[in-house]
């Protein structure tokens, strides 16, 4: 199915974006939180702020620098990575979520002349100034009484100025080489690499994703800015003149959902699992879940004759969402069938999609109305996927090129060197592809446990069957001696609880050789990355109590 507007033409670099974006006039742009208000901003002013602030840079920095870019969501945010991308510099966006030192660390490694940071890191970034002393420009972006500590340091409406400018679009420079964005992976496996992505990389993704996701309305996004999942699903829907909320904070979705009535939300895995959980949970404490599921029975079988009464029949549902919700958007992480036919089952499309930030990050996105249950959705135009497979079977590394393929890491052309194969980015993922082209994922390489007899054992596969339990909130599959296939697992009550039944039906699921020998409990959630996926390399298993 192709976008809501079939002759939206692409935009080929920023230039084009802001001029489509322009054309959109006073229509609601994005709202964001500030010092406990919301704040809306339309799209003329976000276009204009942005043709200000990028004037601004150009005219300071002759020579293209990288700029970082460090705090919460917000308006400020989205202007100052757009400004810095049309002046022609580079934009280095960092998660405040990381340590402390990590983000000096990579502040320091970018070699950054501006930076933007919010009040929320403030402390950190002022109290370490003296450690800043390269960067010319240091700008708080949003509202803040707390005194600035240097004279190089500014709040972001000074920074800017009153008197509003434009850019001439001809001083954009647009190269295929160049990066116009580098991004710090937040990888569960290993360090983080700095993938340098050109305007090119980004726009070929962004225009691809356009050709399969049909959306309108407001839009809500869960997601962190820095990662690329998140700036590119903002894009996106910024492209197809959405009104934009940024959810201020996790806490506050819920209630955020009911205030805003979304058509549309953009977010990861673990968002919907806990919808998905907190839903059934409360059907069950009802004593309507049996109900429900007779209701979606009646229902599919309506739908093959073509009559659908989706969202009459679970309107009550949908309204926990402000009765308005139609598609949530999901990627970053594997997402189980079972929550991609309910939703639609209740009249919710729950599209899903593969991505890595090296391919900026859209690789394939599951078509409305053509989702293929189990994959991770149709490869995009922008690209071509290869499975490479060392042994027999249908699995093997998932390779991609295409136009959203990265340029390279940033200051590691040994890196690069190794995660290529010609124009092939060799993912480290595991998948198939099947005859209509529809992609899917089976593993990462990395996690595949190879065990003393020659068998593979992946760990995702396992750990997607345990999930079913809606009170295991977080599992982890490894390798302990002697070949054990083991489980640790956290519960959201903090307590141990009763799996016995279910490992048994699991493992009468898998080949010997998977079977699950060991379970411990975990009195704490694990390390997660911005998009909330579980670091598997700073994994220090508790070994608890067993819960079977």
């Amino acid at each position: 199915m192709r976008g809501v507007q079939e002759n939206m033409a692409p935009s080929a670099n920023v230039c084009d974006f802001l001029t489509c974006l322009e054309s959109y006039g006073e229509a609601d742009a994005i709202t964001s939180k500030y010092n406990g208000s919301w704040r809306k901003h339309s799209y003329v002013e976000l276009v204009q702020t942005i043709h200000t602030l990028s004037s601004k840079l150009s005219d300071e920095y002759v020579n293209r620098t990288n700029m970082v870019v460090v705090g919460d969501n917000s308006y400020e945010w989205i202007v100052a990575f757009l400004a810095i991308t049309l002046s022609g510099n580079t934009a280095v966006p960092i998660d405040k979520e990381l340590a402390d030192s990590e983000i000096l660390r990579q502040i320091g490694s970018s070699g950054c002349k501006t930076l933007f940071y919010s009040s929320s890191i403030c402390d950190l970034i002022e109290q370490n100034h003296e450690l800043l002393s390269h960067v010319r420009n240091i700008v708080r972006l949003d509202d803040s009484e707390k005194k600035l500590p240097t004279p190089h340091f500014v709040s972001f409406y000074d920074y800017i100025g009153k008197q509003e400018k434009r850019f001439d679009y001809e001083r954009h420079i647009i190269a295929d080489d160049i990066a116009s964005l580098i991004v710090f992976t937040s990888g569960t496996t290993e360090a983080a690499k700095g993938v340098m992505l050109s305007e090119k990389n980004v726009f070929s993704a962004v225009n691809s994703a356009l050709e399969y996701i049909t959306a309108s309305g407001t839009g809500i996004s869960v997601l962190p800015l820095n990662h690329t999942y998140g700036l590119s699903c903002t894009m996106v829907m910024l492209k197809l003149k959405m009104h934009i909320i940024l959810n201020d904070k996790v806490k506050n979705f819920a209630k955020n959902t009911k205030e805003f009535k979304p058509t549309t939300i953009v977010l990861v895995p673990i968002y919907v699992e806990k919808i998905f959980k907190s839903i059934t949970t409360k059907l069950k404490q009802e004593k309507k879940l049996s109900l429900v599921t007779r209701m979606i029975g009646i229902s599919n079988f309506l739908r093959r004759l073509k009559i659908d009464v989706r969202r009459k029949l679970f309107k009550q549902i949908i309204a926990q969402f402000g009765g308005e919700l139609e598609l949530m958007v999901c990627g970053g992480a594997p997402l189980y069938t079972e929550y991609v036919e309910f939703f639609h089952a209740i009249g919710i499309n729950l599209t899903n999609g593969y991505g890595i930030t090296e391919c900026a990050p859209f690789v394939s996105v599951n078509p409305i109305g053509k989702t293929k249950y189990g994959s991770v959705g149709s490869v995009l135009s922008c690209c071509q996927v290869h499975i490479q497979k060392e042994s027999e079977g249908n699995d093997g590394e998932i390779w991609v090129s295409g136009d959203n393929v990265m340029i390279g890491y940033f200051n590691d052309p040994e890196r690069t060197k190794n995660a290529m194969d010609g124009d092939w980015f060799k993912t480290g993922d595991l998948g198939r592809l099947d005859k209509d082209g529809y992609l899917y994922i089976s593993g990462r390489s990395k996690n595949t446990i190879v065990l003393k007899n020659g068998k593979n054992v992946q760990p995702e596969e396992i750990e997607e069957k345990i999930k079913r339990n809606p009170l295991v909130e977080e599992v982890v599959v490894y390798c302990s001696g002697n070949d054990v296939i083991s489980l640790e697992y956290y519960s959201p009550s903090g307590e141990i609880i009763d799996i016995k039944n279910l490992i048994e039906s699991v493992n009468r699921e898998l080949p010997l050789y998977a079977q699950i020998g060991n379970v411990s409990f975990r009195s704490s959630p694990f390390a997660k990355t911005a998009t909330q996926k579980i670091k598997r390399d700073q994994i220090n298993f508790q070994g608890g109590q067993q819960g079977d």
